[in-house]
């Protein structure tokens, strides 16, 4: 066992012992023993992902509504969460719940169906670099499906992204991802961009090998930097054009979050592919790759297999999954329709959460801070380190499910959902939430 590693074990069982987290425990037995009962039948989940801090204490959600989920032993939490950054209108928005009970009875997975149609003219429609589209199931697939589009229509193998940059689980786009590292092979496929501004100098150098460039259209949630700002997209987009490498967006997180479309469509920054996901499934597994007609039509045939030298299947049984589409359709057309009041009260309701954060951790001496993120999204930063079980921003987790809230260490997503007076709840949490641990360490 490494030193670190001893360190961390320590804190855990420090962690663990605090009263606070005694209490939190005590007020979900139920929970606690279908946690229990869920590792001993050897169901692996999302909190066993290694790499991470396993939280301190479980939680299993029974039920969720609105703004706010259930455990099962049926205490109420204000969700800053939102699964996994899907629910921008809350959990079971009536909108979403009506049009997929239309749709259960009529099927599930019946191959090419109306919806699929439907959902890809929409995409088509309201996105600035679609002309082609093609529906799959997450976002990892998602981003899967651009990477062969690219090499075949570019005829390379090498794809360039930026160091630390998280776009989902697949081999090609994980391989410098420590947490990730034991189970992909060694490939000079990837090629790693340093956050710095000899970017651009490193992909000239590089261009006759790359097929594509994958970047998340905004600062990376897991290592922002100042530098990726508009000017910096709009400088890769000049020179992936000058130099004929595909740009691909990948939109999973902020597609249809920011704006309606692609984040960087309004300012004239339009990518050759773009992979959405999250949002545009209602809550549903669904996503979608959309892109120039040039590159995207190395994923479809022509119907002659004799002329399809080059072209590459895009595959998946529940792509176009027809009560996913009805769910996704619901949510669009509701934001579409809302969204002149609807992302600006996400972006006031972030700043205005986001400010609160940083001044209750500065009232308590607390190295937190915070950043709002595009789209209503506010992270919770560390100022300092190392961040380990007993760090103010890792205890806030479980200090916060104390006072009612659930904060999952990751951004928190403000909803439709979140009512002012849900939000005022929230700071008055963390505030107290905050002057707990600041008491405890």
């Amino acid at each position: 066992m490494t030193d670190r590693a001893q360190v961390i074990d320590d804190e855990l069982a420090k962690a663990r012992a605090l009263p606070t987290t005694q209490r939190v425990f005590a007020s979900q037995p139920k929970t606690f023993a279908e946690e229990t009962r869920r590792r001993e039948a050897g169901v692996i989940a999302f909190p066993d992902t290694p790499g991470r801090l396993a939280p301190l204490v479980p939680l299993i959600v029974s039920r969720a509504s609105g703004c706010r989920i259930y455990d099962l032993d049926d205490n109420e939490l204000v969700d800053l969460h939102m699964g996994y950054w899907t629910q921008i209108l809350g959990h079971a928005p009536p909108v979403v719940v009506e049009a997929v009970k239309r749709e259960i009875e009529r099927g599930t997975i019946v191959g090419v169906n109306e919806l699929e149609i439907r959902l890809g003219e929409y995409l088509l429609a309201h996105v600035a670099c679609a002309e082609l589209v093609c529906l799959t199931v997450t976002g990892t697939s998602a981003i899967m499906h651009a990477l062969k589009a690219a090499r075949a229509h570019r005829g390379r193998r090498r794809i360039a992204k930026l160091a630390n940059a998280f776009h989902g689980h697949d081999n090609d786009v994980a391989m410098d991802l420590p947490e990730f590292q034991p189970g992909v092979p060694a490939s000079d496929d990837t090629l790693v961009l340093s956050g710095s501004p000899e970017i651009f100098d490193v992909i000239r150098a590089n261009a006759d090998s790359l097929a594509g460039i994958l970047v998340e259209p905004a600062p990376p949630v897991r290592d922002p930097k100042p530098f990726y700002d508009l000017a910096f997209f709009k400088e890769l987009r000049r020179l992936t054009a000058e130099l004929g490498i595909v740009l691909i967006f990948d939109e999973v997180l902020r597609g249809f979050r920011a704006r309606f479309g692609g984040t960087l469509d309004d300012d004239g920054v339009i990518p050759d592919i773009a992979c959405f996901g999250k949002i545009i499934g209602g809550g549903l597994p669904l996503a979608a790759v959309v892109g120039r007609r040039a590159v995207l039509e190395a994923g479809r045939s022509s119907g002659n297999p004799a002329r399809d030298g080059g072209r590459v299947p895009l595959l998946g049984t529940y792509s176009g999954n027809r009560v996913a589409c009805a769910a996704g359709l619901a949510q669009l057309e509701y934001i579409e329709q809302h969204q002149a009041t609807l992302y600006p009260y996400l972006r006031d309701k972030a700043a205005w959460l986001g400010a609160e954060i940083a001044a209750h951790a500065t009232e308590h001496a607390l190295p937190i801070t915070t950043a709002v993120m595009v789209g209503g999204m506010v992270m919770i930063k560390p100022t300092s380190g190392p961040v380990g079980p007993m760090h103010p921003v890792i205890l806030l987790q479980t200090y916060l499910r104390e006072q009612g809230c659930y904060f999952g260490g990751g951004p928190i997503q403000i909803s439709a959902a979140h009512q002012p007076a849900d939000l005022e709840r929230v700071s008055s949490a963390v505030r107290a939430a905050m002057a707990a641990i600041a008491k405890d360490i």
